[in-house]
């Protein structure tokens, strides 16, 4: 990422390349649930917000400035709603930590991913507020809303629920108990569901 970010220029280029980036990002949206997709989404999301920054800091054309807010706005807003999806993916795994240092380990991953969804619906307020349209007070609102609903996964946290898997205990899957005949006591013959 680094790397890329250091082969932009740092002309007007930027200001097309970060909404280049972002409208590749946002393609991406309807496949997120395929192999790899959302990590390239992630990487496509970081890299507009680099852009789009680094831009913001070249002292850009007016008119390049309000593009710049549009682009952070839509792209820290995604970032949120996207780390809200990753902590609520992550807190399930977590929950079901085969050990308890697994288990508090995962919840502290969680926790960072919260923050920075928290983080993310900052910024995106921050450019929706510098806009002052209702388009883009919408867009950081959803932000918010992300932010807010990772937070809930944190805070409601049931640590009662939390499983700590013995390797040597089964809850007998795929077995299917034999019935006990109930006039003698023996055990029958499992019935055949094959017929």
């Amino acid at each position: 990422m680094t790397r890329l970010l250091h082969n932009e220029t740092d002309g007007v280029g930027l200001t097309q390349k970060a909404a280049t980036l972002l409208a590749e990002a946002t393609a991406l949206e309807g496949t997120l649930h395929l192999p790899g997709v959302r990590d390239d989404y992630r990487c496509r999301l970081e890299h507009v917000v680099l852009l789009a920054t680094r831009a913001l800091g070249n002292r850009v054309e007016s008119r390049e400035v309000a593009l710049l807010q549009w682009v952070l706005v839509r792209a820290q807003s995604a970032r949120a709603e996207d780390a809200r999806y990753g902590a609520g993916q992550l807190s399930r795994g977590s929950q079901r930590a085969p050990t308890l240092e697994d288990c508090d380990d995962g919840w502290q991953r969680v926790e960072q991913i919260v923050c920075n969804a928290e983080g993310a619906a900052l910024e995106a307020a921050r450019f929706a507020q510098a806009l002052d349209t209702a388009k883009a007070r919408e867009i950081a609102y959803r932000a918010e809303l992300s932010g807010k609903a990772a937070r809930k996964i944190v805070t409601e946290r049931n640590r009662a629920y939390t499983f700590h898997a013995d390797p040597g205990f089964s809850f007998g899957e795929g077995r299917i108990p034999s019935p006990i005949s109930a006039s003698s006591g023996e055990p029958q013959a499992p019935h055949s569901y094959h017929r």
